[in-house]
């Protein structure tokens, strides 16, 4: 188990308010699946294989999962909460590496919890500000669908080390409609309704480093 204080801070945050919901009356909720199927950007095709489900991610005496981020230090390692059925008070925390193939995606639920996935490197959309990094970096697309679906939309940044890398901004425009994020290496956004109209996703460095991002979405329905 390797301790990574700074991002284990944000998660016991999350962790946190959990607790103070179980003590106003309510209970945790246990989340289950993977909250949604991944649509591959290279195919436009929903995979089977997009995530850990929840459940699976905590062991046995810790099986309560709570949150989870990407590592900012190691690439690709996945760096989850979890705690005890019985007593949420006693934590545990727990790391798990994508496989070769993958890349690690923060993506954030409603309320504000973090929740970390490993997506197969094809099947998120890239782009990056190499060849202008004095602008922002953009890239449009669309997912096509059948019919109308609630979408999970997050986009993340990284070094050329694939290392998250925070930014000036992060965008993602739908139907006209920009919603932004400032200082973050995520963002997310929901979309109801979509129905294979563009995407933009925009960020803006801030500096004449070289950063990369990559896009997910994901079906909600």
């Amino acid at each position: 188990m390797r301790i990574f204080s700074a991002q284990l801070f944000k998660l016991y945050t999350s962790f946190l308010v959990a607790i103070a919901t179980v003590a106003l009356g309510a209970s945790l909720v246990r989340r289950e699946g993977s909250h949604g199927s991944l649509i591959c950007a290279e195919q436009d095709a929903l995979i089977k294989r997009e995530d850990i489900p929840f459940e699976e991610r905590c062991p046995e005496e810790y099986s309560l999962y709570i949150a989870s981020l990407c590592s900012l230090d190691v690439p690709n390692l996945m760096l989850i909460n979890c705690a005890r059925e019985d007593d949420p008070s006693v934590i545990f925390d727990y790391d798990y590496t994508c496989e070769d193939d993958e890349i690690c995606v923060d993506r954030t639920e409603f309320p504000e919890t973090p929740h970390a996935f490993c997506i197969k490197e094809k099947c998120g959309l890239q782009f990056d500000n190499y060849r202008h990094r004095d602008v922002d970096a953009c890239k449009v697309h669309s997912y096509s669908v059948s019919r109308p679906v609630n979408l999970v939309v997050a986009m993340m940044t990284y070094s050329t080390k694939m290392k998250p890398r925070q930014v000036v901004y992060q965008t993602i425009t739908y139907n006209l409609d920009l919603t932004s994020a400032n200082d973050v290496n995520n963002f997310t956004r929901v979309i109801n309704g979509y129905n294979g109209e563009d995407i933009r996703y925009c960020f803006y460095a801030g500096t004449r480093e070289e950063v990369q991002a990559r896009a997910a979405a994901w079906i909600t329905d």
